[in-house]
């Protein structure tokens, strides 16, 4: 009996769910663009002025829900694979929290000092503490080496 609870395999992280979370929202969301662009597609099809251009919008939002839907079962089934895409996706969020539009509207300078300290640094360390359990962490570690 305690050689079974020793062998099991070890728990998921916080990190590991909260990517979890986190991409299945993201993947929800890409996937109804997805099917209403789709419906966009099939019935305005004759109307469209570029169809070369509407396919590779249609063909682009295909591949980002299959990464998407790759990175969260990747990384829920134990993938070291889904670690690093994680990790990647982690990266990516940080990388459009810095260079996406801000278009927010401050009411005075001490608004807009302030939601520049969280944009530039607080909410990008926050995700660079997010990658490092994601990836590097003793318990993270030891839940994609089983």
């Amino acid at each position: 009996m305690a050689e079974a609870i020793l062998t099991s395999a070890p728990r998921r992280p916080i990190s590991v769910w909260l990517l979890v979370l986190a991409v299945s929202a993201i993947t929800i969301l890409f996937t109804v663009s997805l099917v209403r662009y789709l419906w966009v597609f099939v019935f305005h099809f004759t109307q469209m002025p570029n169809l070369l251009m509407a396919s590779v919008g249609l063909v682009w939002r295909a591949m980002l829900v299959s990464a998407f839907l790759a990175t969260t079962r990747g990384v829920f089934c134990r993938r070291n694979w889904g670690r690093w895409l994680g990790v990647l996706v982690v990266v990516a969020f940080a990388a459009f929290s810095l260079f996406g539009p801000d278009t927010t509207i401050y009411k005075n300078d001490a608004e807009r000092a302030g939601g520049h300290l969280g944009r530039i640094i607080i909410f990008p360390a926050l995700l660079a503490w997010w990658a490092y359990a994601l990836a590097f962490s003793q318990k993270s570690k030891a839940y994609f080496s089983s």
